[in-house]
C-alpha cells in the first residue's frame, strides 16, 4: 500500500500480522526494501503487528526528490503512524534505518515504546566516511553493479558466502532492480550530514536493544558498543558468526532477541 505524504510524495508500506499485538515498524538499511524483512517478519507476525516500509528513495517509494534529511525520513515515519492511528510504536532499524530510528527516539520520544538498533552507530568515523566515499566513487565509475561488488564483501559475513540462500549474483541483481544510483547517493548524503547524536541520546530513557554482528566489517562492533554505552537504558548483544546484514544473516537469533525484548512490558 502507499501513503501519500504532505509534500505529495509516496512511501510504500505493508501492515500485517497480529493486529491486536504490539505494533513494530521495521526501517530498511541503505539499499534494502521491505523484502529484506520478510523471512524475519514471518516468525514474528503471530505475536506482533508488523509494519514494513520503503521510505523515500527506497524500493517502491518515490525517488523523484532532490534530497531528504534523516529528520525528514523520521517525520515520514511519524506521519505514517498517524495515518494508521498508531500512538506509540516499537521501532526496529538496521544500519541507515537505525539512524532514522535514533532520530525518532530523539525528536519524537513520546511516540516510541521500545527501540531495536541493528548494525548501528552513533557517529561516523574517518574509516566509515572513507567507505562511503568509496561507494559513491563506485557508483560514479561503474553504476550500481560496481557499488554492489564493493558493498557485499563488507556487508555480509564470511559464513553467508559459504552457504548463501541464493547465489550472491542474484542478491546483487535484486539490489540493482529496486535501487537507483542517485537515490543511493541521496541516502548516503543525508547520513553523512546527520552528525554526532551522543549527547542527545544520553538523555533518552527508551528501553533499547543494540545488536551487532561479530563479523561486521562495514560498521565495526565497537561502534555499536559505544552507542549502547551512550544510551542509559540499553542492552548490547553481539551475534557470533554473522556480518552487517543481520535481517538476512541472523534470522533465528533475531527472532529470539526481538521476541524476548519486545514481549516484556516496558516501564
Amino acid at each position: 500500500m502507499y501513503c501519500e505524504l504532505p509534500d505529495g510524495l509516496k512511501i510504500f508500506y505493508t501492515d500485517f500480522g497480529n493486529k491486536a499485538g504490539k505494533p513494530v515498524i521495521f526501517i530498511n538499511g541503505l539499499s534494502q526494501t521491505t523484502a529484506a524483512w520478510t523471512q524475519l517478519a514471518s516468525h514474528l507476525k503471530q505475536e506482533f503487528r508488523i509494519i514494513l516500509v520503503d521510505l523515500i528513495f527506497q524500493g517502491k517509494a518515490d525517488k523523484a526528490c532532490l534530497r531528504r534529511t534523516i529528520s525528514e525520513h523520521a517525520n515520514d515515519v511519524i506521519y505514517l503512524m498517524d495515518q494508521l492511528e498508531i500512538d506509540k510504536i516499537n521501532v526496529v532499524g538496521i544500519s541507515h534505518g537505525s539512524i532514522i530510528a535514533q532520530n525518532i527516539m530523539i525528536n519524537h520520544i513520546h511516540r516510541v515504546d521500545k527501540a531495536v538498533l541493528l548494525s548501528s552507530f552513533i557517529k561516523t568515523t574517518a574509516r566509515y566516511r572513507e567507505i562511503v566515499r568509496l561507494f559513491q566513487q563506485s557508483i560514479d565509475q561503474g553504476g550500481l553493479k560496481q557499488m554492489m561488488d564493493v558493498l557485499y564483501p563488507l556487508a555480509l559475513g564470511p559464513l553467508f558466502f559459504e552457504a548463501p540462500p541464493m547465489p550472491i549474483d542474484k542478491f546483487k541483481e535484486l539490489g540493482m532492480k529496486y535501487n537507483e544510483p542517485m537515490a543511493i547517493i541521496n541516502l548516503m548524503a543525508a547520513l553523512m550530514e546527520e552528525g554526532d547524536n551522543s549527547e542527545k541520546l544520553k538523555n533518552i530513557q527508551i528501553p533499547t536493544l543494540v545488536v551487532h554482528g561479530e563479523h561486521d566489517y562495514l560498521i565495526l562492533s565497537e561502534m555499536g558498543e559505544y552507542l549502547a554505552q551512550c544510551l542509559p537504558n540499553s542492552t548490547f548483544e553481539l551475534i557470533e558468526g554473522v556480518g552487517h546484514t543481520l535481517n538476512l544473516e541472523a534470522i533465528p537469533q533475531l527472532t529470539t532477541l526481538l521476541t524476548d525484548f519486545l514481549s516484556v512490558m516496558s516501564g
